[in-house]
């Protein structure tokens, strides 16, 4: 069955509603109009009779409507079968779980009775629950997904400026050990240190607010990139305690792919260097000058 049936029922509600309709419509602002307004009151078919003509239009709407919806859940899982071959097919990683799927770098979950779907990325929601009737509508949804990605991006040429620079002012918030900041303080950070670069780059970057979900997104790409660095020219991630962890201190990452374990983490940290090593300097430097050892 497809939604032209109940297409064609549609119009039965419209006919039994003709003269309520009219009623609804009327303009009164003559005699003239109110007497018109008083034949259409009269022809309106008895109370019963409209009762009964109106309860089964709404039976057989019912029965097509759960017609439908039981026709679309049997083909739930048909839909992502396709859709996650199709994926597989482009070359992209999966990976299944009792009521989602991970797929490249995002997560997908499902609800079968409301033939929906929702996508997070790192367990943070990239877009919110919309329903499909095909493997293809749930492909559109993905793409559209990964626009949403991709439109958040950091350039790669800014990626570990913007991520230096918001460590250098998060590790000294309040902290007592500020060689390390919180991950979450990184947060705030970054979404400063990229109105600067914005300001300083005449709008190159094109980015200014990070949604949760963008902010982990290029902090695993910058974890990407940072490979490639020095250990002391790089941040650094730490798990924390459990009990930070129950706290709410820590955040997921690790989701670009889809067959990595995501990790949660609590703080981030930097080791000495010429590059990036200009915040815990400074630190040691104002205490040497709050000490009076050194007068600046």
């Amino acid at each position: 069955m497809n939604v032209e049936e109940l297409k064609n029922i549609k119009p039965e509600l419209k006919k039994i509603m003709k003269n309520f309709d009219a009623l609804i419509k009327s303009n009164i602002k003559t005699t003239k109009d109110v007497f018109e307004y008083e034949e259409r009151l009269e022809n309106i078919i008895p109370s019963e009779s409209f009762i009964r003509a109106f309860d089964g239009w709404k039976k057989r709407t019912a029965e097509v409507l759960k017609k439908y919806r039981e026709e679309c859940k049997n083909g739930f899982g048909r839909s992502i079968s396709e859709f996650i071959r199709k994926q597989q097919n482009y070359g992209l990683k999966t990976r299944e779980f009792q009521s989602s799927w991970r797929v490249g770098p995002l997560k997908i979950n499902f609800k079968p009775d409301q033939v929906s779907a929702q996508f997070l990325y790192n367990e943070h929601i990239v877009s919110k629950w919309a329903v499909f009737s095909d493997s293809d509508e749930l492909g559109e949804l993905f793409d559209h997904t990964l626009k949403k990605l991709a439109e958040k991006a950091i350039p790669d040429e800014f990626l570990s400026r913007v991520f230096d620079d918001a460590f250098q002012q998060a590790q000294f918030r309040g902290q007592a050990d500020q060689s390390r900041a919180p991950i979450k303080d990184l947060w705030m950070e970054t979404e400063v240190a990229l109105y600067r670069l914005n300001k300083l780059t005449k709008g190159k970057c094109k980015i200014s607010e990070l949604p949760l979900w963008a902010y982990l997104y290029n902090l695993d790409r910058y974890r990407q990139v940072a490979r490639n660095l020095a250990p002391d020219q790089r941040l650094s991630f730490e798990a924390g305690s459990q009990h930070e962890i129950n706290r709410g201190l820590g955040l997921i990452l690790n989701g670009l792919e889809a067959d990595e374990d995501y990790k949660t983490f609590c703080y981030v940290k930097i080791g000495f260097g010429m590059a990036c090593g200009f915040g815990v300097l400074k630190n040691v430097f104002s205490k040497i000058f709050s000490c009076g050892v050194i007068r600046p």
